[in-house]
């Protein structure tokens, strides 16, 4: 853990070894505000041909994954989209905004792995 950034510790030197722009990425300070008001806060790392970007996300509610589903109905993508603008707290706005697809699908890809369900299991008494 970089114990300036509370990220995980590595370099991002990629294609070409060399230092790619890093777009989004939140001071500890911040990443501390988040903290206090969201509670758990999860970071996406997308990469693109020249830049990294860094997505800031909190775990979606009930609400908003309710708002997704029936958005997801008529429009998969745009309830995608639903769910990232709306646990979207911080980071790349060009991650978000743009009309990069790769970048969007990238994170949208990601997104999914907040919204496991919890094992459970059923018993008759």
């Amino acid at each position: 853990m970089n114990r300036y950034t509370g990220h995980p510790a590595s370099s991002i030197t990629l294609k070409s070894n060399l230092k790619m722009k890093e777009i989004g990425k939140a001071t500890p300070e911040q990443i501390k505000q988040w903290k206090a008001k969201y509670g758990d806060v999860y970071f996406i790392k997308a990469e693109t041909d020249d830049s990294v970007h860094w997505v800031y996300v909190r775990k979606p509610d009930m609400d908003t994954i309710e708002a997704v589903a029936q958005k997801t109905k008529t429009n998969e993508v745009a309830g995608a989209r639903l769910m990232l603008n709306s646990i979207f707290i911080g980071g790349s706005e060009v991650a978000i905004k743009e009309q990069d697809a790769g970048l969007t699908l990238g994170l949208m890809e990601q997104i999914g792995e907040l919204t496991k369900k919890a094992k459970t299991s059923l018993g008759k008494l």
